[in-house]
């Protein structure tokens, strides 16, 4: 085929911007939050390669500034440092990272590619100081003016720093919105959750210091990336087609608490989306549940310059797109075995705050009859606690959790192991009957450990462990009267410790056979047409949750623990009457006590 020819009239040219300091104006102002344009100055110093970075606010020459300070390879460390600055002010937009492959990339969780993130000062104050030196030759400065092409460079005559090579980056002149914004504690804060993924990889010691701090606020903050709340997800890393992996680091929030449940999309450590959701095409479950913590990390991305919020809707976009709904199926699977082992969970601590409700009942009332305890739950696995009220009843909270409140989210996270706690730390068991103990390991500070605790159970004397299931087990009592003792064994991290318990094995007290009495555990019922609120058959305690005072009194724990407790003490009035008659009679006293329990505060 021959080939077409161009029309005699058409010109060809190139383009380019009419004033080239005009282009940079605008690449500047595309950065308008000022706590992403101090990131960014981190970012460069991890780019680098430091391992200690120092972010310092205070004055110099009585003027506000921001400083970082890093110990990294330098700027441009293979050149004269005169020729380094004047390279970096010639050539805003051509960064050499930017010659690294995709693979070295990763490796090296290196984030910038644009060499236009230092003219993100303009949003912090008015001029740019970098102060450079390496391998213990002359340091240089280069300041940089806001809104102005004028460059100035010269050697640096102020104080030295420790070190042959460090680099310094100061911001004079702070907007006066930014002094505000930018308080040392609301730094920390911004860039633990900002470069998290980066600060943990590259294990770099983060500072921040401010020296403006007044009064009783924070003036030297170690910046340790948050942990996540709630339970880990196991989800398994997804390649995105030809590019590299994409890992998720999710955990599973407890509903009402869906202040804490972000999910970040981040690009070498650094975060790129706040949300999931915001991401084209994601803005559906499991995103959108309000259930979910923690990052999805793709280093490939081509990142969105200037606000480094958001990423070219290319090939990269589409292949990290596909992987993620490739696994958003069993993500939804495992929030749904979640929720099933909660509300399993939830039912055994019930029963448990029951237990504590009536310890005294049958002290008070000798001859009150209570229910026989199966010895494992219906449908479970796990040994359910058979001792009856009159013989074990626990003097004492059993660590897992009175009020079912949540402690406050430590800055430090607890350890290392130091000591374990055994509760009951003293029992009475009857001769052949099982009893069940707990666990808890702490720290040398009294916090509490959880997590990858491994416990190993043993006893000593008349008894001998039936079942241990983690941090739980179940002490079977010997034929004889006699002393024992329960020993739990808590390893974490190379660190041990031991905790133990007393065990005193009795005969049955009085042989009247209740030694397997006590509270048994409800057994949730739906059945939302049916009338009635719980009924005792076939050795089962069935409470219908259902009901609408079932679900009423659901909304706050406490609130059904008493809804509870008044059940069951209507059972035992049915069936200590031994009068089914008086079944209507204590429906109806049931309906009432419900109906009026919001207003007995």
């Amino acid at each position: 085929m021959p080939r077409v020819r161009p029309p005699a009239d058409r010109v060809t040219t190139t383009i380019r911007p009419s004033n080239p300091f005009d282009l940079i104006r605008l690449l500047a102002r595309s950065q308008n939050d000022p706590k992403k344009a101090l990131a960014e100055l981190v970012q460069n110093a991890l780019d680098a390669g430091a391992r200690t970075v120092t972010v310092e606010r205070g004055r110099e020459r009585r003027r506000t500034c921001l400083k970082v300070r890093d110990d990294g390879a330098g700027v441009l460390p293979d050149r004269d440092r005169k020729e380094a600055l004047r390279y970096l002010a010639t050539h805003v937009g051509e960064s050499l990272k930017r010659r690294l492959s995709p693979a070295e990339r990763r490796e090296q969780l290196v984030l910038g590619t644009y060499g236009i993130g230092i003219l993100g000062f303009w949003s912090l104050g008015g001029i740019l100081e970098m102060r450079t030196r390496v391998a213990g030759g002359e340091p240089w400065v280069l300041r940089l003016f806001e809104d102005d092409p004028k460059v100035e460079m010269e050697p640096w005559r102020g104080g030295l720093f420790e070190g042959e090579t460090w680099t310094e980056v100061v911001v004079l002149d702070l907007h006066p919105t930014v002094q505000t914004r930018l308080s040392g504690r609301r730094v920390a804060d911004y860039l633990a959750m900002e470069l998290r993924g980066q600060i943990q990889e590259r294990g770099v010691d983060l500072r921040v210091h401010d020296r403006l701090a007044r009064g009783r606020a924070q003036r030297e903050i170690r910046v340790i990336p948050p942990r996540f709340r709630g339970d880990p997800i196991a989800v398994a890393t997804v390649r995105a087609g030809p590019f590299g992996p994409v890992r998720f680091d999710l955990h599973d929030v407890e509903a009402g608490a869906a202040e804490e449940a972000v999910v970040a999309i981040t690009a070498g450590g650094a975060v790129v989306y706040d949300r999931v959701a915001d991401f084209p095409d994601l803005a559906h479950p499991p995103w959108t549940l309000g259930r979910l913590s923690g990052t999805i990390e793709f280093a490939d991305f081509e990142v969105a310059p200037g606000t480094r919020r958001g990423v070219a809707p290319d090939e990269r976009a589409a292949a990290f797109h596909a992987a993620v709904l490739s696994v958003e199926r069993s993500i939804l699977e495992a929030i749904e075995a979640r929720d099933v082992e909660r509300a399993v969970a939830e039912e055994r601590d019930l029963a448990k705050d029951l237990r504590r409700v009536f310890r005294d009942l049958v002290r008070a009332i000798p001859h009150l009859e209570l229910f026989p305890v199966m010895p494992e739950t219906p449908g479970g696995t796990e040994p359910a606690d058979p001792v009856g009220l009159p013989v074990a009843a626990p003097t004492e909270p059993d660590g897992e959790g009175d009020d079912g409140a949540e402690e406050d989210l430590p800055l430090f996270p607890p350890g290392p192991l130091a000591a374990v706690r055994v509760t009951p730390a003293a029992a009475r068991v009857v001769v052949g009957s099982p009893r069940r103990f707990h666990a808890a390991a702490f720290d040398a500070g009294g916090r509490r450990l959880d997590g990858d605790v491994v416990y190993v159970w043993s006893a000593d004397g008349v008894g001998a462990i039936e079942a241990g299931y983690g941090r739980h087990a179940t002490f079977r009592a010997g034929p004889a009267p006699g002393p024992a003792r329960v020993s739990a064994v808590a390893a974490l991290h190379g660190a041990s410790a031991t905790g133990e318990a007393r065990v005193d094995v009795v005969a049955d007290e009085g042989g009247d056979g209740r030694g397997d009495a006590g509270i048994p555990e409800p057994v949730l019922v739906d059945e939302p047409h049916a009338g009635w609120r719980s009924r005792y058959v076939d050795g089962r305690w069935e409470v219908n949750r259902r009901h609408p005072d079932y679900l009423r009194s659901a909304c706050e724990r406490r609130r059904l623990l008493r809804y509870l407790a008044m059940l069951f003490a209507k059972e035992l009035a049915l069936r200590d009457s031994g009068d089914p008659r008086h079944a209507d009679v204590l429906e109806r006293m049931a309906q009432i006590l419900a109906l009026v329990d919001p207003h007995l505060r």
